[in-house]
C-alpha cells in the first residue's frame, strides 16, 4: 500500500499519515510521528535534501524518486508524489509513496543478464542462432551470419529454409 503523509511546510513534521506510511519505513504510528521528513531521508547529503525540497517550492509539486532510510538502516528506493497545499494559513505538503526497490533491483538484473547475453553472442566462436515458432530468425551472432555469408542486417529476414535444407518444411510445420 502506498504511505500518504501531510507535512507541515514550516517543520516538516508529518502531521497525519496513513498506517502505511510508517509501518513500510519500520516504525510504530507514535515513532513515526515523532520524526520529520528529513528524518527519514537517505540522502546522506542534508544540502540534498533542502535542495530538492526548494525546488519542490518553487514548483508547489513534484514527482520523483528518493532514497529513504527504514528503522533497520536499510535505504529504500521511493517513488513519491508530492503536492504543495494550503490549509487556512498554513502551507503543507500533501504526499504519496511506494517502494520501487524490488523493481530497481529487478531492472538492474534485467540489464546485467542483457548485458551478459550480447558478450555472449558477440564473443562466440561459435555460431549462435534463435528462432520463433514459425522457425523464423529471431536472433544471432554475427559468426553464424558469416558462416552462411550473409550481412547481419539480413539474417533478420531469413528463417531456417532459407539455408537448411536437409529437414523438408512439411515435416517440421505438421
Amino acid at each position: 500500500a502506498d504511505g500518504i503523509v501531510l507535512v507541515d511546510d514550516a517543520t516538516l513534521r508529518f502531521v497525519e499519515f496513513n498506517d502505511a506510511a510508517c509501518t513500510s519505513l519500520g516504525y510504530t504510528r507514535d515513532e513515526f510521528s515523532a520524526l520529520t521528513a528529513l528524518d527519514i531521508q537517505g540522502e546522506p547529503d542534508i544540502a540534498v535534501s533542502r535542495a530538492r525540497l526548494d525546488e519542490l517550492r518553487r514548483h508547489g509539486r513534484g514527482d520523483f524518486e528518493n532514497l529513504h532510510r527504514h528503522k533497520d538502516g536499510r535505504l529504500l528506493h521511493i517513488s513519491i508524489r508530492a503536492r504543495r497545499i494550503e490549509i487556512g494559513l498554513k502551507h503543507y505538503w500533501i504526499a504519496n509513496w511506494h517502494d520501487v526497490t524490488i523493481i530497481r533491483q529487478l531492472n538492474r538484473s534485467l540489464t546485467e543478464e542483457s548485458e551478459r547475453h550480447r558478450l555472449l553472442m558477440d564473443n562466440s566462436l561459435d555460431g549462435i542462432v534463435m528462432f520463433d515458432d514459425t522457425f523464423h530468425i529471431v536472433e544471432c551472432n554475427r559468426r553464424f551470419a558469416d558462416m552462411l555469408g550473409y550481412p547481419m542486417e539480413e539474417m533478420p529476414l531469413l528463417d531456417m529454409w532459407d539455408f537448411e535444407l536437409r529437414i523438408p518444411r512439411a515435416e517440421v510445420e505438421v
